[in-house]
Formats: structure tokens, C-alpha cells, sequence
């Protein structure tokens, strides 16, 4: 049984690309390769709540955002949004639930149409999704949300083009055109990478205030903790395709079990020239491929910590003494003693 408040949750979620060989090895080769994007992660996102899902590049962020978006299909595993699995609905079915559901992209350079104005960017999925019919009340609606994102409501300003407009203003409008619906939910893609340092933080309280405004459930993805911390309520780390931790952001951030976590805590600039850091946890060796993965722990290539039994034990994403923290390590004990 769902609370009334859970937005959306997934459960065991797949998405598998397959890798082609060429012609002539795929009619001679029986075996299937395959790239393990996405493999078997759970979570879920209340009304009003920013869970952040960070990792560093290739470790499938984006593409479980589109997933839950159903804008690729997944391989298998569920998705809940209001206690309707949408992995099972066809794009006739799903097309409702589209009005609920929106992304804020990563680049404001490519995310919009240079064919379209301000007014029409904004307005579009107003009109498509037939959210409201008289252009009259799509008018006051694009007013209303642009002056939410703190960008001009004159005639001038609706009829710029892209590329009449700064990077910051482009992505305001990327945020303005996800919520001018009105949504329940929505993935942020990366969305302050491509802007300058000095203008992120003002996106970024736009969209806080904006989801605790209409209690819309909210994924924020980025490789930034720093970002992380500031947006988001919880946070999961994820890493080749599997959640290695999740818990409270602070709790996380202060906290950290998973070597993983430890290390990508530990890489973070601290903006203090007297402040002393705690030893750092170095990561040995590249990112294993996502096709041919290690066996046991997906980690223990690269950790500092393994021992024979992480290359023979597949870790589950397990439950600590804190009901709200999560992690896939099994030996996180050991290492919370001997640091301490």
C-alpha cells in the first residue's frame, strides 16, 4: 500500500543496451553482450522531497532519470508514479500522465527550439498536452511562471529568440517550461552544469522555492555533493548502475559508510585556506567497463578496503542501525571502527 504523499517509487529497475558485434559475429556468436546501465536499483520520492542521485560519469544517473520519465523503456523493474505502474502503460496510455511528469535538461543551448520564441517555448506544453485551451488564460499562466523564475513578463521579453539570451536566462526557461504544468514530478538533469558559477545559485533557489512551493516531487542529478547538499533532502550514490548508498543528505555528507561515498566526500574542495582536511580516501585504477563488470563488489577493483571476500560477495543495498541509511558494503562496519 502507497502513503498518499509517495509521488513515485521504482523497484528492481533494469535498462540493458545491448552491444552489436557487426553482421557476421551476431549470426555465428550466441552469446549476448550487453551494457548494464541501470541494474536493479530502488528507491522512491515523496511530495515536496529533492532526492539527489550523484555519481561521476558513466554510472547511469541520466539514464535512470529518463526512465522514470518512460522516455526510454526499461528492460524490466517497476515504476510507480501514484501507485500506477507506467513500465507497463503504451505511449497511448501514458500520454495523461505526461501532464504530471516533466525534465529540466542539462544544456539550455540544445533543450530549446531556436524556432521558438519565449512565449511559445513556455507555452508549448501548455498547448500540446491541452493543459489549458484559451490563449487568454496560456498568457496569464506564462506570465505567472516567469515571474517565479525572476525573468521580465513584457511583450519585448515573450517574443526573444535562444539566442537573444544569456545562459542563465535559457535555463530559467527550461525551468519555467517544466513547471508551467504544474507537475507532480520532475528530474533535473544536471541543470546548472553549463552555467556560469556566479549564476547557479540563483537557479538553483529558484527551483528549491519552486518545489516547496507546489510540494513537487523532485530528482536532482549531479556529480556536484556540494550541489547536492545545498537541493537535496536525501541522496543516493550510485555507481556502475547500482545504488552503492542512500540516506539523509546530512546524515551522508557526515557520515559517510560506503568507501565509495567516502572518497567522492574526501575529492571535494573545501573553501577554507586554514581548514585541516581528514585524510583523504584515494580510488586506485579506472572505472571497470559496464559490460564486462567484476565479479562480487562492483568496487573492490578500485577500493583501498577490499578483501577476497568483496571479489566473491555481491553486496545488498542493506539497512544500518539508522532506519533512514542504506548501504551496499560489507564490510562498512570494519571500516567505520578502524577510522574511528
Amino acid at each position: 500500500m502507497m502513503s498518499n504523499d509517495l509521488i513515485i517509487e521504482i523497484k528492481d529497475l533494469r535498462k540493458y543496451y545491448p552491444i552489436y558485434k557487426g553482421f557476421i559475429k551476431s549470426i555465428f556468436s550466441k552469446e549476448k553482450t550487453y551494457v548494464h546501465a541501470v541494474d536493479g536499483i530502488n528507491f522512491n520520492i515523496k511530495a515536496g522531497e529533492t532526492l539527489g542521485l550523484v555519481g561521476e560519469s558513466g554510472c547511469g544517473k541520466t539514464t535512470a532519470g529518463l526512465l522514470l520519465l518512460k522516455l526510454i523503456e526499461p528492460t524490466s523493474g517497476s515504476i510507480f508514479f501514484q501507485g500506477v505502474d507506467i513500465a507497463t502503460l503504451s505511449e497511448h496510455e501514458i500520454k495523461e500522465i505526461r501532464k504530471k511528469m516533466q525534465i529540466i535538461f542539462q544544456n539550455p543551448y540544445e533543450s530549446l527550439s531556436p524556432r521558438f520564441n519565449v512565449l511559445d517555448a513556455i507555452a508549448e506544453p501548455l498547448r500540446l498536452l491541452k493543459v489549458l485551451k484559451d490563449e487568454k488564460a496560456i498568457l496569464e499562466r506564462v506570465k505567472d511562471t516567469l515571474k517565479a523564475v525572476g525573468l521580465p513578463q513584457t511583450e519585448d521579453f515573450f517574443e526573444r529568440f535562444p539566442h537573444e539570451l544569456s545562459g542563465g536566462q535559457r535555463q530559467r526557461i527550461g525551468v519555467a517550461r517544466a513547471f508551467v504544468l504544474n507537475p507532480l514530478f520532475i528530474v533535473a538533469d544536471e541543470p546548472v552544469s553549463m552555467l556560469d558559477v556566479s549564476i547557479r545559485v540563483g537557479v538553483l533557489r529558484i527551483m528549491k522555492e519552486l518545489v516547496q512551493q507546489f510540494r513537487t516531487g523532485f530528482l536532482f542529478i549531479t556529480h556536484d555533493l556540494a550541489l547536492a547538499r545545498y537541493m537535496c533532502d536525501r541522496v543516493a550514490v550510485m555507481y556502475l548502475g547500482r545504488i552503492v548508498e542512500e540516506g539523509k543528505t546530512e546524515e551522508i555528507i557526515q557520515n559517510p559508510l560506503h568507501p565509495y561515498t567516502k572518497a567522492l566526500i574526501s575529492a571535494v574542495p573545501i573553501p577554507d585556506p586554514d581548514a585541516r582536511r581528514t585524510k583523504d580516501i584515494p580510488i586506485t585504477g579506472e572505472v571497470p567497463s559496464g559490460i564486462f563488470l567484476p565479479l562480487g563488489c562492483r568496487f573492490h577493483p578500485r577500493c583501498i578496503y577490499a578483501k577476497e571476500e568483496c571479489r566473491e560477495t555481491d553486496p545488498e543495498l542493506v539497512r544500518t542501525n539508522d532506519n533512514d541509511h542504506f548501504v551496499a558494503c560489507i564490510r562498512y562496519n570494519e571500516i567505520m571502527n578502524d577510522n574511528n
